[in-house]
């Protein structure tokens, strides 16, 4: 079975029906947890320490022919749906200053409709990334640390897909190379990511990420590219928290945000021209920066065939 599969509720459910000849095994694993025996109601490491050995009892108990990585991942994401609305209370209540200083500055920066541009890249200006903002939005509703990985990591994707279908589409325009695309930089994602972070207005950001890290840590030590996303999800969110309104970049929607990315070459392809080497500006970098990767999206020595890109730099 796809381990993909079981980023959610339901597929770690069905996975589990199919892994046990036993069909009240849901059952079994909620009567484990409520008659569990806990060493503390409060204390975090001892919570996680129980959670731990519930998922391996009912691994010996109800599954002992059967076990593997997304045997145990499953289990786990059951047992967190079930105890997740008595356990959040603690870490919300921990991180309350910092979640509702997040949510207010992210709220702030929303009305004033910030860009990436605004945070010191210009280059993707033209595009939306609604389908990444929808996506995180909803990272409050899941409720094992698996899910709510799977949400970070989607929405971190969605940006992605969103940048190389741009591409895709200036060399659809410019070149006869339509499958192949040029690597993207993960430090151009920061900016995109924040104005995401910001759009989502999401009010426990701070102690979904403590939640994930704190609960997950097995999953995030594992796995290299998850690892990263958090990390880069931190650099968001640190940056969001300490941005002044004063060191927003000012004059960076000069290009129009309604442009498609062929229109956009254009103007900044033009705007290029008329500046000169003693009045360059860090906006103006950032236009150079634009035509630069789409003149290396069209060149043919810069391309990378699609199936090998990575995503992760």
């Amino acid at each position: 079975m796809d381990i993909n599969s079981i980023w959610t509720l339901a597929g770690a459910i069905n996975y589990l029906k199919t892994s046990s000849q036993n069909e009240h095994v849901l059952e079994k694993i909620k009567e484990t947890i409520y008659s569990w025996n806990y060493r503390s109601e409060y204390d975090l490491e001892s919570i996680r320490d129980d959670l731990n050995g519930i998922v391996e009892h009912v691994m010996t108990q109800h599954f002992k022919d059967k076990v593997d990585r997304e045997l145990k991942l499953s289990i786990s994401c059951v047992v967190y749906n079930e105890i997740y609305e008595n356990l959040i209370p603690l870490i919300r209540g921990q991180f309350s200053k910092e979640d509702l200083y997040l949510y207010e500055k992210c709220t702030y920066l929303s009305k004033k409709n910030v860009s990436p541009g605004q945070f010191g890249c210009s280059v993707y200006n033209c595009l939306k990334f609604i389908s990444a903002v929808v996506e995180l939005s909803v990272l409050d509703t899941y409720k094992s640390p698996l899910e709510k990985i799977n949400c970070l990591c989607s929405t971190y994707d969605m940006i992605y897909a969103e940048l190389k279908l741009a591409l895709v589409t200036i060399i659809s325009k410019y070149s006869e190379k339509e499958c192949e695309i040029p690597i993207i930089n993960n430090e151009e994602v920061i900016p995109i990511l924040m104005m995401v972070v910001i759009k989502s207005k999401l009010l426990y950001l701070w102690s979904n990420l403590f939640y994930i890290k704190f609960f997950a840590g097995d999953i995030i030590e594992e796995n290299n590219g998850i690892r990263s996303i958090l990390n880069i999800y931190e650099t968001v969110i640190l940056k969001i928290m300490t941005i002044e309104e004063s060191c927003l970049n000012v004059g960076c929607d000069k290009i129009p945000t309604n442009l498609d990315v062929a229109e956009t070459m254009a103007i900044l392809s033009s705007e290029e021209n008329l500046e000169t080497q003693d009045h360059a500006t860090l906006i103006g970098e950032g236009k150079k920066r634009l035509v630069s990767l789409i003149t290396k999206a069209t060149a043919e020595k810069n391309f990378v065939p699609l199936d090998v890109a990575k995503i992760f730099s």
